[in-house]
Protein backbone atom coordinates (compact mmCIF):
# COMPACT_ATOMS: atom_id res chain seq x y z
CA UNK A 1 0.00 0.00 0.00
CA UNK A 2 1.78 3.77 -0.88
CA UNK A 3 2.01 5.41 2.38
CA UNK A 4 -0.32 8.39 1.97
CA UNK A 5 1.83 10.46 4.95
CA UNK A 6 5.28 11.46 4.57
CA UNK A 7 7.69 10.89 7.78
CA UNK A 8 10.01 14.12 6.84
CA UNK A 9 9.25 17.42 5.48
CA UNK A 10 11.92 20.62 4.91
CA UNK A 11 11.37 23.40 3.35
CA UNK A 12 14.26 25.46 1.44
CA UNK A 13 14.37 29.19 3.03
CA UNK A 14 15.90 32.58 1.39
CA UNK A 15 19.74 31.45 2.43
CA UNK A 16 19.27 28.31 0.70
CA UNK A 17 19.04 26.02 4.28
CA UNK A 18 17.16 23.66 4.77
CA UNK A 19 14.83 23.60 7.85
CA UNK A 20 13.30 20.37 9.08
CA UNK A 21 10.22 20.68 10.22
CA UNK A 22 8.66 18.64 13.29
CA UNK A 23 5.35 16.71 13.16
CA UNK A 24 2.61 17.79 15.40
CA UNK A 25 -0.29 16.08 14.38
CA UNK A 26 -1.08 13.85 11.44
CA UNK A 27 -0.49 15.48 8.13
CA UNK A 28 0.86 18.40 9.84
CA UNK A 29 4.52 19.81 9.91
CA UNK A 30 5.88 23.38 11.31
CA UNK A 31 8.69 25.37 13.00
CA UNK A 32 8.54 28.93 13.87
CA UNK A 33 8.18 30.12 10.08
CA UNK A 34 6.62 27.49 8.03
CA UNK A 35 3.36 25.20 8.01
CA UNK A 36 2.93 22.15 5.83
CA UNK A 37 0.13 20.73 5.98
CA UNK A 38 -1.99 17.81 3.97
CA UNK A 39 -5.64 17.86 3.88
CA UNK A 40 -7.75 15.16 3.51
CA UNK A 41 -8.09 15.92 0.01
CA UNK A 42 -4.38 15.43 -0.59
CA UNK A 43 -3.98 18.98 -1.10
CA UNK A 44 -0.58 20.22 -0.13
CA UNK A 45 -0.69 23.64 1.35
CA UNK A 46 2.43 26.40 3.00
CA UNK A 47 1.85 28.73 5.18
CA UNK A 48 5.27 30.99 5.40
CA UNK A 49 6.12 33.68 7.63
CA UNK A 50 9.39 33.77 6.39
CA UNK A 51 10.63 33.82 1.85
CA UNK A 52 10.65 30.40 1.22
CA UNK A 53 11.81 28.19 -2.07
CA UNK A 54 11.19 24.77 -2.01
CA UNK A 55 9.50 22.05 0.31
CA UNK A 56 10.57 18.57 0.17
CA UNK A 57 8.49 15.68 1.10
CA UNK A 58 9.69 12.25 2.08
CA UNK A 59 7.74 8.63 1.84
CA UNK A 60 9.33 5.52 3.40
CA UNK A 61 9.26 3.17 0.52
CA UNK A 62 11.04 -0.47 -0.02
CA UNK A 63 11.88 -0.85 -3.66
CA UNK A 64 13.98 -3.77 -3.09
CA UNK A 65 13.76 -6.37 -5.80
CA UNK A 66 13.57 -6.26 -9.63
CA UNK A 67 11.15 -2.83 -9.72
CA UNK A 68 11.10 -1.08 -12.67
CA UNK A 69 10.74 2.67 -13.00
CA UNK A 70 8.70 5.00 -15.45
CA UNK A 71 9.13 8.82 -15.05
CA UNK A 72 7.11 11.71 -16.81
CA UNK A 73 8.63 14.32 -18.91
CA UNK A 74 8.89 17.99 -17.93
CA UNK A 75 6.57 19.25 -21.02
CA UNK A 76 7.07 16.61 -23.46
CA UNK A 77 8.26 13.02 -24.38
CA UNK A 78 11.34 12.84 -26.98
CA UNK A 79 10.72 9.05 -27.46
CA UNK A 80 12.34 8.74 -24.77
CA UNK A 81 9.51 7.62 -21.96
CA UNK A 82 10.31 3.98 -20.68
CA UNK A 83 10.73 1.58 -17.82
CA UNK A 84 14.03 1.43 -16.44
CA UNK A 85 15.86 -0.19 -13.46
CA UNK A 86 16.12 2.51 -10.22
CA UNK A 87 18.42 5.11 -11.02
CA UNK A 88 18.56 7.12 -7.47
CA UNK A 89 19.81 10.25 -9.88
CA UNK A 90 16.67 10.11 -12.21
CA UNK A 91 14.57 12.58 -11.87
CA UNK A 92 10.75 12.46 -12.50
CA UNK A 93 8.70 15.48 -13.39
CA UNK A 94 5.00 15.46 -12.32
CA UNK A 95 4.63 11.92 -11.99
CA UNK A 96 6.63 8.59 -11.65
CA UNK A 97 5.28 4.95 -12.10
CA UNK A 98 7.02 2.10 -10.18
CA UNK A 99 6.12 -1.96 -11.15
CA UNK A 100 7.10 -5.46 -10.37
CA UNK A 101 5.01 -7.89 -11.86
CA UNK A 102 1.55 -7.25 -11.82
CA UNK A 103 1.89 -4.45 -8.47
CA UNK A 104 2.05 -0.67 -9.52
CA UNK A 105 3.02 1.99 -7.12
CA UNK A 106 2.00 5.62 -8.44
CA UNK A 107 3.52 8.55 -7.17
CA UNK A 108 1.80 12.09 -9.43
CA UNK A 109 0.08 15.00 -8.24
CA UNK A 110 -3.12 16.73 -10.27
CA UNK A 111 -2.71 18.59 -13.18
CA UNK A 112 -2.71 22.37 -12.42
CA UNK A 113 -0.63 22.56 -8.90
CA UNK A 114 0.82 25.79 -8.14
CA UNK A 115 4.44 24.47 -8.04
CA UNK A 116 6.72 22.91 -10.34
CA UNK A 117 6.90 19.09 -9.00
CA UNK A 118 9.26 16.40 -9.37
CA UNK A 119 9.51 12.66 -8.09
CA UNK A 120 12.70 10.69 -7.10
CA UNK A 121 13.24 7.43 -6.01
CA UNK A 122 15.35 5.94 -3.80
CA UNK A 123 15.62 1.62 -2.51
CA UNK A 124 14.09 3.26 0.40
CA UNK A 125 12.59 6.49 -0.01
CA UNK A 126 10.28 8.39 -2.15
CA UNK A 127 10.50 12.20 -2.71
CA UNK A 128 8.47 15.13 -3.67
CA UNK A 129 10.18 17.90 -4.29
CA UNK A 130 7.81 21.54 -4.59
CA UNK A 131 9.64 24.29 -5.95
CA UNK A 132 7.64 27.46 -5.16
CA UNK A 133 10.33 30.37 -6.33
CA UNK A 134 8.76 33.64 -8.05
CA UNK A 135 10.54 33.06 -10.86
CA UNK A 136 14.60 32.36 -9.76
CA UNK A 137 13.98 34.38 -6.18
CA UNK A 138 12.40 33.53 -3.12
CA UNK A 139 8.60 32.96 -2.33
CA UNK A 140 7.45 35.94 0.11
CA UNK A 141 4.00 34.80 1.22
CA UNK A 142 3.92 37.57 4.28
CA UNK A 143 1.73 34.84 6.03
CA UNK A 144 -0.88 33.70 4.01
CA UNK A 145 -0.93 30.14 2.27
CA UNK A 146 -0.12 28.72 -0.49
CA UNK A 147 -1.86 25.49 -2.20
CA UNK A 148 1.33 23.75 -3.53
CA UNK A 149 -0.20 20.74 -5.22
CA UNK A 150 -2.79 17.68 -4.68
CA UNK A 151 -1.02 14.16 -4.10
CA UNK A 152 -2.30 11.27 -6.05
CA UNK A 153 -0.61 8.03 -4.61
CA UNK A 154 -2.03 5.05 -6.10
CA UNK A 155 -1.28 1.17 -5.78
CA UNK A 156 -2.36 -1.02 -8.46
CA UNK A 157 -2.15 -4.67 -6.85
CA UNK A 158 -3.38 -6.70 -10.44
CA UNK A 159 -2.73 -4.55 -13.36
CA UNK A 160 -3.07 -6.32 -16.70
CA UNK A 161 -0.64 -3.96 -18.37
CA UNK A 162 1.11 -1.22 -18.50
CA UNK A 163 -1.37 1.04 -20.90
CA UNK A 164 -4.42 0.30 -18.32
CA UNK A 165 -2.42 1.18 -15.24
CA UNK A 166 -1.23 4.38 -16.51
CA UNK A 167 -4.42 5.08 -18.01
CA UNK A 168 -5.90 5.11 -14.75
CA UNK A 169 -3.34 6.51 -12.81
CA UNK A 170 -3.51 9.63 -15.67
CA UNK A 171 -7.08 9.78 -15.47
CA UNK A 172 -6.89 10.27 -11.61
CA UNK A 173 -4.42 12.89 -12.28
CA UNK A 174 -6.76 14.64 -15.05
CA UNK A 175 -10.26 13.76 -14.24
CA UNK A 176 -11.69 16.36 -16.46
CA UNK A 177 -9.86 16.20 -19.20
CA UNK A 178 -10.39 17.93 -22.78
CA UNK A 179 -10.09 16.59 -25.68
CA UNK A 180 -11.16 15.87 -29.48
CA UNK A 181 -14.24 14.03 -29.72
CA UNK A 182 -12.91 12.81 -32.85
CA UNK A 183 -9.78 11.31 -33.81
CA UNK A 184 -7.08 13.77 -35.20
CA UNK A 185 -5.13 13.44 -37.92
CA UNK A 186 -3.80 15.15 -40.53
CA UNK A 187 -0.45 17.15 -42.13
CA UNK A 188 1.97 19.02 -40.19
CA UNK A 189 4.72 20.51 -42.71
CA UNK A 190 7.75 21.11 -40.22
CA UNK A 191 9.41 17.72 -40.40
CA UNK A 192 10.25 18.02 -44.50
CA UNK A 193 9.82 21.86 -45.03
CA UNK A 194 11.74 23.24 -41.70
CA UNK A 195 9.99 26.65 -42.53
CA UNK A 196 10.45 26.28 -46.16
CA UNK A 197 6.92 26.33 -46.96
CA UNK A 198 4.49 27.94 -48.87
CA UNK A 199 0.54 29.10 -48.94
CA UNK A 200 0.72 26.95 -52.63
CA UNK A 201 2.24 24.22 -50.57
CA UNK A 202 -0.19 23.92 -47.81
CA UNK A 203 -3.28 23.69 -49.87
CA UNK A 204 -1.39 20.56 -51.55
CA UNK A 205 -1.23 19.38 -48.00
CA UNK A 206 -4.88 19.88 -47.41
CA UNK A 207 -5.85 18.32 -51.25
CA UNK A 208 -3.69 15.70 -50.07
CA UNK A 209 -4.76 15.32 -46.68
CA UNK A 210 -8.47 15.22 -47.88
CA UNK A 211 -7.82 12.59 -50.12
CA UNK A 212 -6.21 10.45 -47.69
CA UNK A 213 -9.20 10.59 -45.48
CA UNK A 214 -11.69 10.12 -47.98
CA UNK A 215 -13.99 7.37 -46.52
CA UNK A 216 -12.60 7.61 -43.28
CA UNK A 217 -15.94 9.93 -41.30
CA UNK A 218 -13.35 12.44 -40.19
CA UNK A 219 -11.98 15.25 -41.46
CA UNK A 220 -8.38 16.14 -41.56
CA UNK A 221 -6.45 18.72 -40.17
CA UNK A 222 -3.43 20.78 -41.93
CA UNK A 223 -1.12 22.29 -40.19
CA UNK A 224 1.02 26.13 -40.78
CA UNK A 225 4.35 25.47 -38.75
CA UNK A 226 7.10 27.66 -38.90
CA UNK A 227 7.26 30.16 -41.35
CA UNK A 228 4.26 31.87 -42.01
CA UNK A 229 4.80 34.80 -39.69
CA UNK A 230 5.52 37.90 -41.02
CA UNK A 231 8.76 38.48 -39.29
CA UNK A 232 10.61 34.73 -40.06
CA UNK A 233 13.91 35.51 -40.93
CA UNK A 234 15.76 32.44 -42.30
CA UNK A 235 19.10 33.95 -42.00
CA UNK A 236 19.04 34.91 -38.27
CA UNK A 237 16.60 31.93 -37.42
CA UNK A 238 14.54 34.88 -36.11
CA UNK A 239 10.80 32.91 -35.61
CA UNK A 240 8.81 35.44 -33.32
CA UNK A 241 6.41 37.98 -33.28
CA UNK A 242 4.60 40.31 -34.85
CA UNK A 243 1.63 38.18 -35.64
CA UNK A 244 -0.73 40.38 -37.68
CA UNK A 245 -0.29 39.44 -40.95
CA UNK A 246 1.52 36.29 -43.32
CA UNK A 247 4.10 37.04 -45.14
CA UNK A 248 4.90 36.76 -48.97
CA UNK A 249 5.06 33.24 -49.00
CA UNK A 250 1.81 33.21 -47.56
CA UNK A 251 -0.26 36.56 -47.76
CA UNK A 252 -3.40 36.63 -46.72
CA UNK A 253 -3.82 34.13 -43.68
CA UNK A 254 -7.68 34.07 -43.98
CA UNK A 255 -7.71 33.36 -47.64
CA UNK A 256 -5.34 30.56 -46.57
CA UNK A 257 -7.61 29.13 -43.83
CA UNK A 258 -10.68 29.31 -46.53
CA UNK A 259 -8.75 27.76 -48.85
CA UNK A 260 -7.78 24.84 -46.62
CA UNK A 261 -11.36 24.57 -45.51
CA UNK A 262 -12.20 24.80 -49.12
CA UNK A 263 -10.20 21.45 -49.91
CA UNK A 264 -11.87 19.67 -47.20
CA UNK A 265 -8.87 19.86 -44.12
CA UNK A 266 -9.34 21.86 -41.03
CA UNK A 267 -7.04 24.77 -40.19
CA UNK A 268 -3.94 24.96 -37.78
CA UNK A 269 -1.49 27.16 -37.42
CA UNK A 270 1.70 27.18 -35.30
CA UNK A 271 2.91 30.42 -33.09
CA UNK A 272 5.83 31.20 -30.60
CA UNK A 273 3.89 33.47 -28.24
CA UNK A 274 6.61 34.88 -26.31
CA UNK A 275 9.63 35.96 -28.22
CA UNK A 276 9.25 39.45 -29.96
CA UNK A 277 11.92 42.29 -31.05
CA UNK A 278 10.39 45.16 -30.17
CA UNK A 279 11.66 47.61 -27.69
CA UNK A 280 8.34 48.68 -26.84
CA UNK A 281 7.69 45.65 -24.96
CA UNK A 282 10.73 45.28 -22.86
CA UNK A 283 9.35 46.33 -19.53
CA UNK A 284 7.34 43.05 -20.10
CA UNK A 285 10.29 40.62 -21.05
CA UNK A 286 11.81 38.41 -18.29
CA UNK A 287 14.77 38.14 -19.88
CA UNK A 288 16.63 39.26 -23.52
CA UNK A 289 19.56 37.74 -25.76
CA UNK A 290 20.85 40.38 -27.55
CA UNK A 291 17.42 41.59 -30.02
CA UNK A 292 15.18 39.14 -28.74
CA UNK A 293 13.05 39.88 -26.19
CA UNK A 294 11.32 37.06 -24.04
CA UNK A 295 7.86 38.05 -22.72
CA UNK A 296 6.86 37.18 -19.04
CA UNK A 297 3.24 35.25 -18.61
CA UNK A 298 2.35 36.69 -16.31
CA UNK A 299 2.32 40.20 -17.24
CA UNK A 300 -1.35 41.18 -17.83
CA UNK A 301 -0.46 43.08 -20.86
CA UNK A 302 1.31 39.95 -22.05
CA UNK A 303 -1.46 37.96 -21.12
CA UNK A 304 -3.43 39.95 -23.51
CA UNK A 305 -1.49 40.36 -26.34
CA UNK A 306 -1.43 36.99 -26.82
CA UNK A 307 -5.40 36.27 -25.98
CA UNK A 308 -5.43 39.24 -28.98
CA UNK A 309 -3.64 36.79 -31.57
CA UNK A 310 -5.40 33.62 -30.57
CA UNK A 311 -8.59 35.80 -31.32
CA UNK A 312 -7.46 36.94 -34.61
CA UNK A 313 -6.07 33.20 -35.70
CA UNK A 314 -9.28 32.36 -34.80
CA UNK A 315 -11.20 35.17 -36.86
CA UNK A 316 -9.09 33.99 -40.02
CA UNK A 317 -10.40 30.71 -39.56
CA UNK A 318 -7.80 28.52 -37.76
CA UNK A 319 -9.18 26.19 -34.74
CA UNK A 320 -6.20 24.45 -34.00
CA UNK A 321 -3.13 26.54 -32.26
CA UNK A 322 0.02 25.18 -32.17
CA UNK A 323 1.69 27.20 -29.50
CA UNK A 324 5.55 26.34 -29.81
CA UNK A 325 9.09 27.34 -27.49
CA UNK A 326 7.31 28.42 -24.29
CA UNK A 327 9.47 26.07 -21.68
CA UNK A 328 12.60 27.85 -23.89
CA UNK A 329 11.79 31.26 -23.69
CA UNK A 330 10.54 31.01 -20.06
CA UNK A 331 13.57 28.92 -18.30
CA UNK A 332 16.19 28.87 -21.47
CA UNK A 333 16.20 25.27 -21.73
CA UNK A 334 14.10 22.51 -23.34
CA UNK A 335 12.24 20.14 -21.32
CA UNK A 336 14.28 17.05 -22.13
CA UNK A 337 17.51 19.15 -20.29
CA UNK A 338 14.71 20.31 -17.22
CA UNK A 339 16.69 19.36 -13.82
CA UNK A 340 15.67 20.55 -10.55
CA UNK A 341 17.23 24.09 -10.67
CA UNK A 342 14.97 24.43 -13.78
CA UNK A 343 16.11 28.05 -14.99
CA UNK A 344 19.55 28.08 -17.50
Amino acid sequence: MVDQTPRYVWVQNAANEWEGLTQDRRNHWTNAAYTVAIDEHSAVTIRAAQPIQRIQLEWAADFTGPWLFLGDAFERAYGDLHFAPLDEERICHWSMAARQGALARCFGVAVQPNALCAWQATATSVTLWLDVRNGTDPLDLHGRVLDCCTLVLREYPETDTDYSMLHAFAQAMCPISRHSDEPIIGINDWYYAYGDNTADLIIQNAQLAAALADGLGVKPWVLIDDGWESAYDSQTEYNGGPWQTGNDKFGDMGSVAQQIKAAGAQAGLWFRPLLVQSAATKTMALHRDQDNLFLDPSHPAVRKQVAADIQRFTEWGFKMIKHDFTTYDIFGLQGVAMGLNYFA
